[in-house]
């Protein structure tokens, strides 16, 4: 079995890097001021669901089958791969508020202490229970990325037929409900968020396809970089500008998910694979989950110098981006890695840092 699946990791730095672009230009020249480039960035997030439910399985499925891996192992590799960089920057994203504005929590936030610091503690932001705010807005899909992608994947590789069902449930509850696709934590009904059902059918979607165009042996190359290329030029089109309502979202999700499970039948040399391998987006995937939990602080940060000047800010903006893609590096290596190398080591015992 390949060591990664080639392509992928190209894909999430690009998009956490357009996310993190998009964040400091609303955030320091402002939402409404013509130079916030994205619209539709939290198309982002269901991408990664997407691509979260591909990698659990092709990472996790036959381990935890075959006994290789229990489920308390598990969930423990996932939290200490998830949860210890949100830690982190709960209290960073604090820091950086307090420094610009002389608040750890400024009503704009909307992050009410103690009820919303709980919420973020236990990763359940998103998890529509009461409690739907985060210090540091990303992090509820990491909510969703820790709880329902580890209940999704259990499913799956324990009743593998009920996942089928489950998906039809979800697509059927997102169709019916007045599921807003632009939000994430915020609630939709009791116990369920906006968010949270994307993760539930984006996660599910990406499993199945995956699962399904794994072992497939008979493809046609060119057909499927055609069918790939396009499918990546209209998810650009998504992030860009151009809305979709639910009907399409439901068609949408299963044409990424095929996609992106396509993309894994590459060859190297595919033109594709190639352009995603090259050094840069292969930089940008190592540090992508760094850069996307970082940059919502630094953006705080920046506030400190924000001014009336539509240019400045400009300026400000591009700077907290490269800001955060300077620092990643050293955060992916002294908290990130720390922790994902202690969640590897089956006697916990060893938390020296890699550089694999």
């Amino acid at each position: 079995m390949k060591k990664r699946l080639y392509g992928l990791d190209g894909i999430r730095g690009g998009l956490a890097l357009i996310v993190s672009l998009s964040h400091a230009l609303g955030h320091l020249t402002g939402w409404n001021s013509g130079l916030y480039l994205f619209d539709n960035v939290d198309f982002a997030v269901d991408v990664f669901f997407c691509m979260s439910g591909i990698v659990l399985i092709y990472a996790y499925k036959d381990k935890v089958i075959n006994g290789d891996i229990s489920v308390l192992r598990f969930f423990q590799t996932r939290f200490l791969r998830l949860a210890p960089l949100h830690f982190f920057m709960m209290i960073f994203s604090s820091l950086a508020l307090y420094f610009s504005f002389g608040n750890l929590a400024p009503e704009w936030t909307k992050f009410n202490i103690p009820n919303d610091l709980l919420s973020d503690i236990f990763l359940v932001n998103s998890l529509g229970i009461y409690f739907d705010s985060s210090i540091n807005h990303p992090s509820w899909s990491i909510s969703v990325e820790l709880w329902i992608g580890t209940i999704l994947f259990l499913i799956f590789v324990k009743i593998q037929p009920l996942i089928y069902v489950l998906t039809i449930v979800f697509a059927y509850a997102i169709y019916t409900l007045p599921i807003n696709l632009q939000y994430g934590a915020e609630h939709l009904v009791p116990g369920l968020s906006h968010g949270s059902l994307r993760g539930l059918y984006s996660i599910s979607i990406g499993m199945i396809c995956f699962s399904l165009i794994e072992h497939t042996k008979t493809i046609n190359i060119n057909h499927i970089s055609y069918y790939v290329s396009a499918v990546f030029i209209s998810v650009l089109c998504v992030l860009w500008q151009f809305e979709i309502n639910t009907a399409i979202y439901l068609l949408f999700i299963p044409l990424v998910s095929i996609a992106l499970s396509l993309l894994t039948k590459l060859p190297k040399d595919n033109v594709i694979l190639e352009l995603l391998e090259t050094e840069l987006f292969k930089w940008l995937g190592k540090h992508s989950f760094t850069i996307y939990l970082t940059h919502i602080p630094v953006i705080y940060f920046f506030y400190h110098f924000k001014s009336d000047n539509i240019n400045h800010n400009l300026i400000l903006s591009i700077l907290a981006v490269l800001t955060t893609t300077v620092i990643s590096p050293y955060i992916h290596k002294n908290i990130e890695l720390r922790f994902i190398n202690y969640g590897k080591d089956k006697n916990c015992n060893n938390m020296l840092p890699s550089n694999n």
